[in-house]
């Protein structure tokens, strides 16, 4: 009994895919980023500029003081001592006061902003009125669970009001890897997935907090019976590994005793992606319980409503 109240916990903690920035292109707006309370930035979308395709987020400050206004993303959970690879096209425009544009990482603890990485710049004259590609690996801290992006636009120290400017587009931040196929693992592949080749069966998969990941597989035993195999785990950015369990023991409603549930241990799933809407899905089960080790193909059902998956 004591397990299923542990499932139940895992479940009430449900709460972004290889970029984890959503509107990193801005193709119509520049929603999900935002200036700081008392900066003196003033964010605008542009229309008719952008690096590949029309669409970018401008940035405008006024109070040239020699430093770097900044606006930020909203804030996208990370896992701890990770490198991650920060990149963004940026254009300082010449025309203004701007010196240069710039791109970092903030990283939080579940309270406050625990660091940040360095600058990744380029002047105004390198980029030349051209978009610029700025790119660095980062390793976030220990301690930290959140990270967000800053665009900046630095100023010169003058005595002048007219505007420091400079345009970013396709910005993304990304668990670093060498495995060009690998996929990054977000709370947007929380969701209904299953095999196209076999409808029937299919898997409900949560990703949760500190990179919980919990999954329910629907499915059949060898005598034709319906079971659910109940799967809880972690991932470390790109497979999750679940220890994995079966219940017996309860009747239907309403003769339904929670003290009659119990947790038996069947084995283990693995759990990979390599696209928001596709994933490789694992099963290793105990050796003489029956059941044969596989894997299968997975694409998803649905999207859930407020998490995002950028490709």
């Amino acid at each position: 009994m004591k397990k299923t109240l542990i499932l139940l916990c895992f479940l009430s903690q449900l709460t972004n895919a290889q970029n984890l920035i959503a509107n990193s292109g801005f193709d119509t707006n520049t929603d999900n980023w935002g200036a700081f309370d008392g900066g003196s930035v003033v964010i605008s979308w542009v229309a008719s500029d952008g690096n590949t395709t029309n669409g970018s987020i401008e940035l405008n400050d006024d109070f040239n003081n020699g430093g770097v206004g900044n606006i930020h993303s909203e804030k996208v959970p990370v896992i701890e001592n990770t490198n991650y690879k920060i990149s963004a096209f940026a254009k300082p425009i010449s025309s203004s006061e701007s010196e240069g544009a710039a791109i970092f990482i903030a990283w939080y603890n579940d309270d406050f902003q625990i660091g940040s990485s360095d600058f990744v710049y380029v002047t105004t004259e390198q980029a030349n009125d051209n978009w610029y590609l700025l790119e660095e690996v980062f390793t976030s801290p220990a301690g930290a669970k959140f990270a967000d992006v800053r665009l900046g636009v630095d100023s010169p120290n003058s005595d002048s009001t007219d505007n420091s400017t400079a345009r970013f587009d396709d910005v993304r931040l990304e668990l670093s890897t060498d495995d060009p196929n690998a996929f990054a693992m977000v709370t947007g592949h929380s969701a209904l997935w299953y095999n196209p080749n076999q409808s029937g069966h299919g898997i409900n998969l949560y990703m949760l907090p500190n990179q919980g990941v919990l999954v329910f597989w629907y499915v059949y035993d060898n005598a034709g019976n319906p079971i659910w195999l109940l799967g809880i785990g972690t991932h470390d950015g790109f497979k999750a590994t679940m220890n994995v369990s079966i219940t017996n023991g309860a009747m239907f409603p309403p003769n339904f005793d929670p003290d009659d549930v119990n947790l038996v241990n069947w084995g283990q799933f693995e759990l990979s992606f390599s696209g928001c809407d596709a994933g490789l899905f694992k099963w290793i089960p105990l050796i003489g319980n029956g059941f044969t080790a596989g894997e299968m193909p997975i694409v998803r059902v649905n999207k859930t409503l407020g998490l995002s998956c950028v490709e």
